[in-house]
């Protein structure tokens, strides 16, 4: 589309080689509360959410519309007829281990053998969650052998970096309608990675939801 003279825009780079968890995009929600900007003192909950895309990603412009596959909003690929639910992935995985625990004593297998296998089989169905927690996204990069400490800096560099980018309009906004000093703010910085695992920041929201729709947004 033609921009409108006057129009305000903003202008995103679309990653084209996000990293993919079984061919699907996912981004990050962190959680941000800002207790003050002079000196800046910032506060990152440890926990966080991992949003999952509900259609595999194709790296082709043909399929830019289809919204199940490019955008990774919650609100969104709920509505999806792929979506998994964190209960209902659970539940598959207690049926599979229930069934495994019935194979186990009916068939005379080598049990080490029985174990690695079943131990693999039980991540794949866990892993079907089109929503995780940030500690199993932790988790699961460090059996992929994934520096996460590297990440997790990463992240920690993008939120100082964007808080100091407006400190200074913060600042005069509240020196001139905030004279209390026990303003604080809290934030939700949805966050990327592309195939190489560099981080990128996609928006910081200042009202992020807070509803809690399943058991693992609890948590």
């Amino acid at each position: 589309k033609e921009p409108k003279p006057g129009a305000t825009w903003v202008m995103q780079r679309y990653i084209a080689d996000p990293m993919l968890i079984d061919g699907y995009k996912f981004d990050l929600r962190l959680y941000v509360l800002v207790t003050g900007f002079d000196p800046l003192r910032i506060y990152m909950f440890n926990e966080g959410l991992v949003r999952f895309a509900t259609e595999r990603y194709v790296n082709d412009p043909g399929n830019l519309e289809n919204q199940y596959m490019h955008l990774t909003n919650y609100s969104l690929n709920k509505h999806s007829t792929s979506y998994v639910s964190p209960a209902a992935a659970a539940k598959a995985a207690a049926a599979a281990q229930q069934a495994k625990a019935e194979k186990r004593q009916q068939a005379d297998e080598d049990e080490d053998q029985e174990d690695e296998d079943d131990d693999a089989n039980d991540e794949d169905v866990v892993s079907s969650a089109s929503k995780w927690t940030l500690s199993s996204f932790k988790k699961y990069c460090q059996a992929k052998g994934i520096d996460w400490n590297n990440i997790q800096q990463q992240m920690n560099d993008i939120v100082i970096k964007t808080l100091i980018s407006v400190e200074a309009e913060v600042l005069k906004e509240m020196w001139t309608k905030c004279q209390q000093s026990s303003c604080f703010e809290l934030f939700g910085w949805d966050m990327m990675l592309d195939e190489k695992y560099n981080v990128h920041l996609i928006e910081v929201n200042i009202m992020p939801s807070l509803s809690c729709t399943t058991s693992l947004d609890k948590a």
